[in-house]
């Protein structure tokens, strides 16, 4: 049913300060841990949380306000606060626009892991190219008003009308 899918959903925004529902970096991420993972103790939830903002290189932000970070470090806290749950579906808007190189591969290897590991569905935009080939299952691409599927294999790209 719609309601079972939205609430296995999670959305990161384009514009990620649209998100923020806490006024602490790591109660950002700490929300999202304790709704999909009860029965924890409150060191296990700060731990995992800190452990993560470390990994997204926001450790050292974590008692800041959400809107005092850069634009970047908005995006990668919504990202991981998103990734950290138990969704079974994400749908992210640029999910590395304006990322450097290392903290564009700890987003894309955190998103593969739980792909991997929990069978997440990950549906993401992106004007990057490379980075679609690199990471996407699957292409799709609007162009004249045409949404065109292109289907990737390690050896030939095939391109389609839909």
């Amino acid at each position: 049913s719609p309601r079972k899918i939205y609430s296995n959903m999670g959305i990161v925004l384009q514009n990620p300060a649209n998100q923020f529902i806490s006024q602490r970096v790591l109660d950002e991420v700490l929300f999202s841990l304790k709704v999909w993972n009860k029965n924890q103790t409150e060191k296990w939830y700060t731990a995992k949380a800190m452990e993560m903002l470390e990994a997204f290189q926001l450790g050292k932000y974590h008692r800041y306000s959400p809107y005092m970070l850069s634009q970047g470090q908005q995006r990668r806290l919504a990202v991981l606060s998103m990734i950290v749950g138990g969704q079974e579906i994400l749908l992210l808007d640029e999910p590395t626009y304006g990322q450097d190189y290392r903290s564009t591969m700890a987003i894309m290897e955190l998103l593969t892991q739980r792909v991997e590991e929990d069978g997440l569905t990950v549906i993401f935009s992106t004007h990057d190219t490379g980075l679609a080939q690199n990471w996407a299952d699957a292409i799709f691409i609007m162009e004249d008003g045409k949404l065109k599927h292109r289907s990737l294999n390690r050896c030939k790209i095939s391109e389609r009308v839909i």
